[in-house]
């Protein structure tokens, strides 16, 4: 089930003035949708998240729903087309899914989403608003850390002092405007923001607590490489090149889960990844090709699709090309896409041209129509910008990260050079792409996926300059003074009337080529009650054996 743009933004805003207080329940599998179809562009009904409670409210803590389980038993592959890279929440790119996926299994978060993308406690119990710039958030008590370090308030604040600090992938001291955080005792924390933040739940859900020992000691090579948390996995092992390993965690705080052994594997090549789950050395695969969702059904293996948040794009690098620093030119590339052609051929209807960062469920600017294809207008933009002749540029792109990536590019590269801009096509290794993207030192044109959040605000953030995997170089000072004010605006018709214009802003300037907004589709052993995730995560001590 998908949010519409104001139920998604509701869900968001709605307990900036009232304290959540609602069943620690963890993040559940959606239930099983139909085989899919070709979109068709009808939405199902949204859901909004719960609400609860007042202004200045103070409610009783949540308790644990007792539920009596079996001890885990039985182990889980799980394989997706890239491997992680680095491990380390604030020092590794954990707004990369694949390494997002591992981490929340060892480690947790205050606040998470469930299956509706509603916000849940986890290693907070309940919040509230002190005032316009103080959250208040009460912790989860006789909670572990693997080391035998206890969840604590100073735990919290170890671990948002250590992401200002490192300040590489995780900027949540910028993302919320952080001032600092105080811990009235060990149980209460309060984070403090130099301005009202709008989008502090939808932040918390992507923010790892750390044990403050054990990452206050720890060396680069081990804190990226041997996670530490509270999760219902402990870390185990990592061959580099082959496989994660991780255990259930039998101090775990919460309802067991029902798997002893869970296995992450990397297999780059599509065919191979679905050969493993037919013939059973895979459990759930990743990134199922749309012109091969048939394959994975079986008498023993099915699909699991939805229409995700994940935009994929190809990035603008303005840094040392000229003709990309211009406006028209960054336009003309819109133009010179036929994307249609490409949705239909490459991703077999499973993809439709998108004019926004931001789209279905959470679209806010029905407005904004995508770039059309016009390689005529393509060619007189660029001869206005004095590019009659083209030019020459490259195009990065990773294999196996995104449904059908290394041919998009090739299609993409193609179209461009038809209309003069000739394109030589890069096919990376994903963590060295990642890090090209994120150390801003790739050039030329690049394709990415922004990250599959349910926020707009958020999805909004991957074209301004407080997010490291915008490697596009591209700074307007209107769009972030847009973006500040709908982070720390709480109306809900105020903030999407800032986020139209945002869009707007970007559309025209084009900062990147818009393509689409990518359906997901997982093959699973039908053994498993398992369901895909609009936001690409799996919490694995939700996944059982099916009734």
């Amino acid at each position: 089930m998908q949010l519409t743009r104001r139920s998604l933004l509701l869900a968001i805003v709605a307990t900036l003035p009232a304290m959540a207080c609602q069943p620690a329940t963890p993040p559940a599998a959606t239930s099983a949708p139909a085989q899919p179809t070709a979109p068709s562009g009808a939405a199902p009904k949204p859901t909004a998240a719960p609400v609860s409670g007042a202004a200045g409210a103070t409610a009783p803590a949540a308790a644990p729903t007792a539920v009596s389980r079996p001890a885990p038993t039985g182990s889980l592959t799980f394989v997706t087309g890239v491997e992680a890279a680095n491990l380390d929440p604030h020092a590794g790119n954990q707004s990369s899914n694949p390494e997002r996926n591992i981490s929340q299994q060892v480690l947790e978060y205050l606040v998470a989403r469930d299956s509706k993308m509603a916000f849940v406690p986890m290693l907070a119990t309940e919040w509230r608003t002190i005032d316009d710039l103080t959250w208040e958030f009460k912790l989860r008590r006789n909670v572990k850390f693997h080391n035998g370090e206890p969840l604590t308030s100073a735990a919290v604040k170890f671990s948002m002092d250590r992401a200002v600090r490192i300040n590489k992938q995780e900027r949540i001291h910028q993302n919320i405007g952080l001032d600092r955080v105080e811990t009235p005792d060990d149980y209460t924390v309060r984070i403090i923001t130099k301005a009202p933040a709008g989008n502090m739940l939808a932040r918390l859900t992507t923010f790892f607590i750390l044990p403050p020992q054990y990452y206050g000691s720890a060396s680069d090579e081990v804190a990226a490489t041997k996670p530490v948390g509270t999760g219902p996995y402990s870390f185990v092992s990592w061959t580099k090149g082959d496989r994660v390993t991780l255990e259930a965690n039998s101090d775990y705080w919460g309802p067991p889960p029902a798997i002893k052994t869970l296995t992450f594997r990397a297999v780059p090549e599509n065919g191979s990844r679905i050969n493993e789950l037919l013939a059973g050395g895979a459990d759930i695969i990743s990134n199922v090709p749309p012109d091969q969702i048939k394959s994975v059904e079986s008498a023993t293996t099915r699909l699991s699709p939805v229409q995700g948040f994940r935009k994929i794009y190809l990035g603008i690098v303005q840094k040392d090309s000229a003709p990309l620093q211009t406006k028209e030119v960054r336009q003309a590339l819109n133009y010179a896409i036929d994307f249609d052609t490409i949705g239909k051929t490459i991703l077999a209807g499973y993809g439709k041209r998108a004019g926004s960062f931001t789209g279905a469920p959470t679209s806010t600017n029905k407005d904004l129509k995508p770039y059309a294809y016009d390689p005529d207008k393509a060619r007189q933009l660029l001869e206005k910008a004095g590019h009659k002749d083209g030019f020459e540029t490259t195009l990065s792109t990773p294999s196996g990260r995104y449904n059908k990536d290394r041919e998009i590019a090739l299609a993409l590269a193609d179209y461009l050079t038809k209309v003069g801009v000739r394109t030589r096509v890069q096919v990376v290794e994903w963590s060295a792409f990642i890090q090209s993207v994120t150390e801003k030192t790739v050039r030329g044109l690049y394709l990415l996926g922004n990250g599959a959040s349910a926020d707009p605000i958020q999805q909004l953030d991957w074209l301004g300059t407080k997010i490291s995997s915008n490697g596009t170089y591209w700074q307007n000072a209107g769009f972030e003074q847009l973006l500040d004010q709908a982070r720390a605006t709480v109306d809900t018709a105020k903030q999407l009337s800032i986020l139209h214009r945002a869009e707007v802003l970007a559309f025209e300037e084009a900062p990147v080529v818009f393509l689409y907004q990518q359906y997901d589709f997982s093959g699973v052993n039908k053994r498993l009650d398992f369901e895909t995730r609009p936001d690409e995560l799996v919490f694995f001590k939700d996944v059982r054996s099916a009734a």
